[in-house]
């Protein structure tokens, strides 16, 4: 959640920052509690959070009730931001999560997915074929590449073999 102001105070019948309860309002939370709540009610919540259709629902439910409640965090939660909570000696920073839409769709809908995934390859094989751009070598054969001058608005980390990108990762998703 992208906030205009920073430290709008805090809420002592809350135990946490406004910007924490703003965060909550639009479903952001904490790890802890994502892992409080029920199979059922993290299906309830998605499927009204993100006004999934009955035929995304079904394949959301499914994939929800056949996983283990781990492996289902770790699949549709992104980290969104840091917020206090707590009070006094207390007090302290929480990461929040909210859903990664992402992940989401490609569940609901794995055609959507293989879409994106070529639009990323598509995006970064661009950039590459411009030769208008600055790299970085990094570990196992990955590199970052970037428009010149643009080091952070956009980048994408790929493994090239010739003149070909063969695999992109981008937005914490590998792209094949």
């Amino acid at each position: 959640m992208v906030f205009g102001k920073k430290g709008r105070g805090y809420d002592h019948e809350k135990h946490m920052s406004v910007n924490a309860k703003i965060a909550h309002g639009s479903g952001e939370m904490p790890i802890s509690e994502w892992k409080k709540m029920s199979k059922k009610n993290l299906i309830d919540f998605i499927v009204d959070e993100e006004g999934y259709n009955e035929e995304e629902a079904k394949k959301i439910a499914d994939f929800v009730k056949g996983n283990k409640k781990d492996h289902i965090l770790e699949s549709i939660l992104k980290y969104t931001c840091s917020h206090h909570v707590g009070e006094g000696a207390l007090l302290r920073e929480v990461e929040f999560f909210g859903l990664n839409d992402d992940s989401l769709k490609g569940i609901a809908n794995p055609d959507w997915i293989e879409e994106l995934k070529k639009a990323h390859i598509a995006k970064a094989q661009k950039l590459l074929d411009s030769r208008d751009f600055e790299e970085k070598k990094m570990d196992d054969g990955w590199v970052e590449i970037h428009a010149k001058g643009d080091l952070f608005k956009e980048f994408h980390i790929v493994k090239v073999e010739g003149k070909k990108i063969i695999a992109v990762y981008e937005e914490d998703q590998f792209c094949y």
